[in-house]
């Protein structure tokens, strides 16, 4: 039979229990935050809402006799997780596309550069035209940037119509001549009689309705620009002899055509016309076939540090490595990983304020026992890359990893509509359009988790 309790007893119990409770959350108190594993416990503090206001205040408040300079910085929370390929910063203190981040903030009122440099992997304005796309419908922007005066590319290119004639075209690849210059893209083109070069806007909206085009020139003595807007009155303008970089600029309200003509003179070297407005996100895509992208070591410092002052670019990105894969190589690439962070860190002193983003080697597949499987030489030269970046000290991108991974190029080839050539090698527009989006939300991603 249970005892009874009587009333009196009851009540102190409740007493001494409500007693303890308190005395127990005011010992909490004195415990600071602290994060174990994935959970993070908050200070408690039983006498918050007793403290005066003012003293809160003041506490919350910076001191207003102190100059705070905005910075951005990583946040220090855990990120989300995505369904996408992001990017791997390789920068001691977090910094790796910084300036990038930084003058993104700013592409409402002046224009935001980025320079692709690659191979025959993004010509035709593949990857980079999905790219351009994406971030301009964002941060505006209306051109495509830089384009060559001649190019055996441009047939295929949709971003931007472009047609040419006589023109002697020299690059890294085709020459080794010292006496001739050559521009950033790897080119130099040099007019001849009867030359021409025609442009017309291509079939991507914002890449459309550009209002300022401005030439690239060199050339020890004047010579004559002829151009035609919209096939209206042909302008002429005389070149003036310069012996560093020089630039001329055309600005009309709305620009359908354009078609250029130079009187040749021996010294004249044309780098190509950019098609752009006052502010926004432009790309230059400086695709080259076979360059592995040592051959940028062939460009003069002095001239490409003359184009950063016309043109002052904030992110450089670099895509290479198909032409660098090899099933012999037996040394881990260990030739190409010292000549390829000498190159890197050159191009980071010619461009001191621009970010680094170094993309992996994409998938490329071979035929093995009748089925097409990703190369071997893929896995070793990817890490390669990947440790490139890690001793230079820059942003990396898994592009491997973002087409899908080990065998993806056969599922891109097999796609429907395809997606990559049946070399197995190389996209088509749709492949690149799909791989230029997520390098896109990679880049995205990353101005997001910045606080400015």
């Amino acid at each position: 039979m249970p005892q009874k309790v009587n009333a009196r007893s009851m009540l102190s119990m409740t007493l001494w229990i409500a007693v303890i409770v308190v005395a127990s959350l005011l010992l909490l108190s004195f415990i600071p935050e602290v994060t174990i594993g994935a959970f993070h416990f908050k200070k408690i503090d039983m006498l918050s809402d007793l403290r005066p206001t003012d003293a809160i205040e003041k506490k919350k408040s910076p001191d207003t006799t102190t100059t705070i300079i905005p910075k951005v910085v990583k946040k220090k929370e855990a990120r989300p997780k995505v369904d996408f390929t992001t990017i791997q910063d390789f920068n001691k203190e977090g910094a790796g596309i910084e300036y990038f981040i930084k003058a993104l903030g700013k592409a409402s009122y002046q224009p935001v550069r980025i320079a692709f440099f690659g191979d025959s992997f993004i010509e035709g304005d593949i990857i980079t035209a999905s790219l351009r796309d994406s971030l301009q419908g964002i941060f505006g922007g209306n051109g495509v940037g830089l384009v060559p005066m001649a190019t055996e590319t441009a047939g295929f290119r949709k971003s931007i119509k472009h047609t040419y004639a006589n023109w002697t075209i020299h690059s890294i690849i085709t020459t080794d001549n010292e006496n001739i210059p050559l521009g950033i893209s790897g080119y130099s083109y040099v007019p001849m009689e009867a030359n021409t070069a025609t442009y017309k806007p291509g079939k991507i909206p914002l890449q459309q309705n550009f209002k300022k085009v401005r030439l690239f020139y060199q050339s020890k003595e004047k010579t004559s620009l002829h151009y035609t807007i919209n096939d209206e009155a042909e302008s002429i303008h005389i070149l003036d002899s310069a012996a560093e970089l020089n630039q001329f600029t055309i600005n009309h309200n709305n620009i359908e055509s354009l078609q250029l003509h130079i009187d040749p003179t021996e010294s004249t070297y044309m780098y190509g016309a950019s098609f752009e407005d006052k502010n926004g996100i432009y790309i230059d895509n400086f695709s080259m076939r076979r360059n592995s992208g040592l051959g940028l070591a062939k460009l003069s410092p002095d001239l490409l540090k003359q184009f950063n002052r016309f043109l002052d670019y904030k992110l450089i990105i670099l895509q290479y490595g198909l032409n660098v894969a090899s099933e012999t190589d037996s040394s881990g690439y260990e030739w190409y990983s010292g000549k390829m962070i000498s190159l890197i860190n050159r191009f980071k002193s010619i461009f001191p304020t621009a970010s680094f983003l170094l993309l992996s080697v994409s998938d490329r597949g071979v035929n093995k026992d009748g089925a097409i499987v990703t190369m071997d030489a893929i896995t070793k030269l990817r890490n390669t890359q990947r440790e490139i970046a890690r001793k230079c000290g820059i942003a990396y991108w898994d592009m491997f990893e973002a087409m899908g991974g080990k065998n993806s190029i056969a599922k891109y080839s097999e796609a429907k509509p395809p997606l990559a050539a049946k070399d197995y090698t190389h996209l088509t527009h749709l492949g690149g359009d799909k791989l230029g989006l997520k390098l896109a939300s990679a880049l995205l991603y990353e101005y997001e988790n910045y606080d400015r």
